[in-house]
């Protein structure tokens, strides 16, 4: 579907989501559900299938009850201008949490892998600035760069795990018995948190077009990300048994130097770096998107271009501040990642939908 300069369609909404699923799925997911269920975690983003669909369904029932009106309008008017805006600034400091954590895990990440003698602060002024930059053009360059290269992120994953079969050893993932259900389910939490950002991107409701296709398109990524996530923690845990993957600094980067590509093409984890700085890229300019929308909606901002950079530099102190060690950093994200992920991605999106219909009930009863 052909879309305005500054707008974008559903169907490339959702290639964005897959896009920024995808970085965290490869850093950490893998690692988290090894440590959780052993060598029935690669089961675990089944158990996210209902929460995902609810929310999808959340989200639709929403949007037809408010139609022409972004996310954050629509929390004002079931909420009132007070506590609504409460209810928005909330989920500011939420974005930029998550914002400030994923730009100093980005650094992290290629400080481990490919430049270890270069400061994070040199790569994330390195990414802020360019982000910076292609912000002032608009989400739609998001949009578009990730509508043509998640086919080949997709491409990549499936040749991968085509090559990695024949290293992966069934000792390693089976057995699975009835009593792994309570560790898959809490294995799950961190996959259905990462899930919950797809409410987030509903806060640039405002550029997108086509909203009445969302629910069918919202189907087909449930499909495509939950079968990515039981892929990519299959193959990892397959390949390098529970006790290296919940141990590894970067279990999938290590599952993809056992790839040979018929015996021709050695050392193909530039190729997943190279995905990896993409993934995180877009991740990152996405969250710089949606809090732009939050602080314009707040504020009552005709254009947020202007602070663009100021939020880069703020960024930017706060990823080097929020710790000191990669191992505080991921103490601090896992203590908070997965009970507000619960809250505002799934919690409050459901109190939302129970107060329009309770507040459409009572003007119905008073006419």
């Amino acid at each position: 579907m052909r879309t305005s300069k500054d707008k974008i369609s559903v169907k490339q909404l959702l290639f964005v989501f897959t896009i920024i699923v995808s970085s965290p799925a490869t850093r950490f997911l893998p690692k988290y559900a090894a440590a959780k269920a052993a060598q029935a975690g690669w089961v675990s983003p089944v158990v996210c299938i209902v929460p995902f669909i609810a929310l999808i369904f959340v989200i639709d029932s929403i949007l037809k009850k408010y139609k022409d009106q972004s996310m954050a309008e629509i929390i004002t008017t079931i909420m009132g201008r007070y506590l609504g805006k409460l209810v928005l600034v909330l989920y500011l400091l939420w974005v930029v949490l998550l914002l400030t954590l994923y730009t100093r895990y980005y650094a992290e990440r290629l400080t481990s892998s490919i430049y270890p003698n270069i400061n994070n602060n040199v790569l994330i002024i390195l990414t802020l600035i360019p982000i910076a930059y292609m912000l002032r053009s608009g989400f739609t360059v998001i949009a578009r760069m990730s509508e043509i290269l998640l086919p080949f992120v997709g491409a990549m994953l499936v040749m991968l795990s085509i090559f990695l079969l024949p290293k992966i050893r069934t000792d390693n993932i089976l057995p699975v018995y009835f009593n792994d259900i309570v560790p898959i389910v809490k294995a799950s939490f961190a996959s259905t948190g990462i899930l919950s950002y797809l409410f987030l991107l509903f806060f640039l409701s405002d550029k997108i077009v086509n909203m009445k296709s969302f629910k069918a398109f919202g189907y087909i990524a449930t499909y495509i990300n939950i079968s990515s996530l039981i892929l990519v923690m299959f193959i990892t845990i397959g390949v390098l048994g529970v006790s290296v993957a919940r141990r590894a600094p970067l279990p999938v980067l290590i599952t993809v130097k056992q790839a040979s590509l018929m015996d021709t093409i050695e050392n193909i984890e530039a190729i997943i770096i190279a995905i990896w700085i993409f993934t995180d890229f877009t991740l990152i300019s996405t969250f710089f998107v949606v809090t732009l929308n939050l602080i314009k909606s707040i504020f009552k901002l005709s254009d947020t271009r202007p602070l663009i950079n100021i939020l880069a530099i703020l960024i930017y102190f706060l990823s080097m501040g929020i710790s000191s060690t990669k191992f505080e950093l991921e103490e601090f994200s896992n203590t908070l990642f997965i009970p507000l992920s619960m809250l505002l991605g799934y919690g409050f999106p459901i109190v939302l939908l129970v107060l329009s219909k309770l507040k459409k009930g009572v003007k119905s009863n008073t006419k």
